[in-house]
């Protein structure tokens, strides 16, 4: 049995165990090593490989950024392009024609048409008119109405008045 002493430890090797035969490869395997980084030019040949490598990848690297570069031009010429367009068409002077009505649900053609009737609503007026719980859901309807356009709303004070505005509207 041969003993080997790594400074910290002593230990046996014992030749019968599996893992002793590759302990003595990986320990035949650094000494080959080890005696190859002392040849200048197996050094010059790691260094040389090396470099190749990263220059390999710094290509890869310049070849991506440049696809992401026109990309990213492509993109910004397109958002443009949506920006403007509604620009161009105002400045054109396209002739804008008849909107269709819009189809809403039974709860929101009424409430339309009690803003209609009243002039000018705020959620709790709705909210008791239609026996809403809370204002929260009112204010919800209403809010929709005025982001589908239906509605035109203008804050007083702590209120917020929602307008009847005129469009052609059809019950669902």
């Amino acid at each position: 049995m041969e003993q080997y002493n790594n400074g910290a430890s002593n230990f046996k090797l014992n030749p019968n165990n599996p893992v002793a035969a590759d302990v003595e490869k990986m320990k035949a395997d650094v000494v080959n090593l080890h005696e190859k980084l002392k040849d200048p030019v197996f050094l010059g040949s790691l260094f040389h490989v090396a470099v190749t490598e990263r220059e390999n990848t710094n290509r890869i690297l310049k070849n991506l950024l440049a696809r992401i570069d026109s990309i990213d031009a492509r993109l910004r010429a397109m958002e443009r392009e949506a920006r403007e367009a509604p620009k161009l068409e105002a400045a054109r002077g396209a002739p804008e024609g008849p909107k269709p009505p819009v189809v809403l649900p039974d709860v929101d053609f009424e409430i339309v048409g009690f803003v209609k009737q009243r002039g000018r609503v705020y959620a709790n007026e709705v909210r008791k008119k239609f026996n809403y719980r809370g204002t929260n859901a009112a204010c919800a309807r209403l809010n929709r109405l005025y982001e589908l356009g239906m509605l035109d709303k203008k804050q007083i004070g702590r209120r917020v008045y929602y307008i009847h505005k005129e469009v052609d509207v059809q019950k669902a």
